[in-house]
């Protein structure tokens, strides 16, 4: 599977070789509108293309995102 970030800057590619052990909703702005899910996978199958930096979501104080 191959997903691109929002930015368009950053590619995940998954090898997945069965279903996750756990599947989140998300219901963001973002997300809601493209039906946006969050699989949990090993990072051995996780392949990641492209500069990556740090984001911290501030638009609500609950529940607060920094990655």
């Amino acid at each position: 599977m191959k997903a691109t970030y929002h930015c368009g800057a950053v590619e995940v590619e998954v090898e997945i070789a069965a279903s996750p052990d756990y599947i989140s909703l998300c219901d963001c702005s973002l997300c809601r509108k493209s039906g946006g899910a969050w699989g949990y996978f090993p990072g051995s199958q996780v392949k990641v293309t492209g500069t990556t930096r740090g984001y911290r979501r501030t638009d609500y104080d609950e529940p607060a995102v920094e990655v």
